[in-house]
């Protein structure tokens, strides 16, 4: 998430989302470590939503689903389907 934070900032976030799309397997280590801001989130919805049918993705967490929403500080947005 920082890294895209950083991407945004520095308006490469395009290329950067484009690399977090391409792998055949995304692993994600430690969702819910932090909350997410509300524009991580959106960046990380956008990566799940484009890698839809597309790749797989590993997630690691120690949050069940349910708490999906206060991680991403938005429960529509963690129970929505891509």
């Amino acid at each position: 998430m920082q890294t895209l934070q950083s991407a945004h900032l520095t308006n490469t976030i395009k290329q950067k989302i484009k690399m977090f799309i391409k792998p055949d397997l995304l692993i994600i280590d430690e969702i819910g470590y932090r909350k997410m801001d509300e524009t991580a989130a959106h960046f990380f919805f956008q990566i799940v939503s484009e890698r839809y049918e597309r790749g797989s993705i590993m997630l690691t967490s120690n949050k069940t689903f349910g708490t999906w929403g206060d991680i991403l500080g938005d429960t529509v947005l963690a129970t929505a389907n891509p």
